[in-house]
């Protein structure tokens, strides 16, 4: 098992509109390494109300461009209608995310 060295992370969560019902959600991520020319990696992460990581996170890769976790179940949001999910890298990598992008489907009663 590798060691980990030095790690950073950032913790992220939004509040979705009430609904009767919540569809999948995503979330997406626009980032690279922080130095040109480099192969430096994060990951991004469901995170459930319990602070456990759900499903397989996806690798953010040095190339500028935006990667998007697979859709999530509607269950994954928390009290308070709450989603949350976690970046990170570790091992001297150095890795920007620029901005995330969330999607959610929610149904409500007319």
């Amino acid at each position: 098992m590798e060691s980990l060295s030095d790690a950073a992370a950032s913790f992220h969560r939004i509040r979705l509109p009430a609904a009767v019902k919540y569809g999948p959600v995503r979330v997406g991520a626009y980032g690279r390494a922080a130095v040109r020319g480099s192969h430096d990696h994060a990951g991004l992460f469901y995170v459930t109300a319990g602070g456990s990581s759900y499903g397989r996170g996806v690798l953010l890769r040095a190339s500028g461009r935006t990667y998007y976790l697979p859709p999530g179940p509607g269950w994954l949001l928390g009290a308070g209608r709450t989603l949350h999910w976690d970046a990170l890298t570790a091992n001297t990598n150095w890795y920007q995310v620029k901005n995330f992008t969330v999607r959610w489907r929610y149904y409500v009663l007319r």
